[in-house]
């Protein structure tokens, strides 16, 4: 699927609803760029919304799911935040799944905070054996599965808001979107995104175009049955205006997993001040949101990056030179 055009690769990516843009907690680091927004801009969708939501990423379901082409790891609908769990109206959206759409698979993506010292009822039930055996989902309970990932104080980041574009200095914002379909963990294998009434390409985009640009440059739901059925150009006029500004445009995965030989990679600890590189910094301000003091550390040039980015993909290959 690496060589799909992207007009078709977002389609076989499951949707993820966000129900909340709140937090029980506040990670420098996080894509949803938690704890950076004023309180007007924290919101909770009310639930007929988030109903309707379901029932437009069902229809979406119903189109896409049966191509061959669909990853079955992907068939699910997911709950997002935020923290989903925070929803005022969560127990009332937790029944509405259960009661009102037993035959689809939810994932709900929490830190666990909400169920600390709760046992999760495990089902049964056959239709969803193939999602059970993903080894992410921690425990399930009739048609919700719950993907907890717990939070640690020493859980490693890399921080969204280093600006590609202040590592590489290229000026043309399409460069950092080829990076991203290269480079980006989220553009190739995480979902696509319903975000404040709006679609979105990448769940990384969607808190971005909130926080720079007050939601304006998501596609329009109303009237769309497929909103992700997107030309080629639709999708990069999305992007460009992403990409450029976050940091796993140049990220890997194998980043993290190696962490303690690449020191010098721009990380931050769970609970740490946010790095906000130049091109972000001027639309986050010092007290905007619950983080309130920012950190500019200095960047590495573009050759250390590489050298570092190769040693960690070797390193993870079990590779030593």
């Amino acid at each position: 699927m690496d060589d799909m055009e992207p007009s078709l690769k977002i389609r076989t990516k499951a949707v993820h609803i966000l129900i909340t843009n709140a937090c029980n907690l506040a990670c420098g680091g996080c894509n949803q760029l938690v704890g950076h927004f004023t309180k007007k801009k924290i919101f909770h969708v009310p639930v007929a919304e988030v109903r309707a939501h379901i029932e437009r990423a069902i229809a979406i379901a119903k189109e896409d799911w049966h191509q061959p082409w669909f990853p079955p790891v992907h068939r699910n609908l997911s709950i997002y935040g935020g923290e989903p769990t925070v929803h005022p109206d969560w127990p009332e959206i937790l029944h509405m799944l259960y009661v009102e759409f037993p035959d689809w698979p939810f994932v709900v993506l929490t830190n666990g905070r909400s169920f600390k010292g709760k046992k999760l009822p495990a089902s049964g039930h056959a239709r969803f054996d193939y999602i059970k055996r993903r080894e992410d989902i921690i425990a399930h309970d009739k048609n919700i599965f719950w993907r907890i990932e717990l939070k640690q104080d020493d859980d490693i980041f890399v921080p969204t808001l280093i600006a590609p574009i202040d590592v590489i200095g290229d000026p043309d914002p399409v460069h950092y979107y080829d990076m991203a379909r290269k480079n980006c963990g989220f553009y190739d294998k995480c979902e696509t995104l319903i975000y404040n009434n709006k679609g979105y390409f990448c769940i990384n985009a969607a808190p971005m175009d909130w926080l720079f640009h007050d939601g304006a440059n998501g596609w329009e739901l109303d009237g769309a049955k497929h909103p992700f059925k997107r030309t080629n150009e639709e999708i990069e006029a999305q992007a460009k205006l992403f990409c450029h500004r976050c940091y796993f445009s140049i990220n890997r995965n194998p980043v993290i997993d190696v962490i303690e030989e690449l020191k010098h990679i721009p990380t931050q600890p769970i609970g740490s001040k946010s790095f906000v590189s130049e091109t972000n910094i001027d639309y986050v301000k010092p007290g905007s949101g619950q983080l309130v003091t920012f950190d500019k550390e200095p960047l590495p040039d573009l050759k250390t990056l590489e050298e570092a980015l190769e040693t960690a993909i070797q390193a993870k290959a079990g590779i030593r030179s």
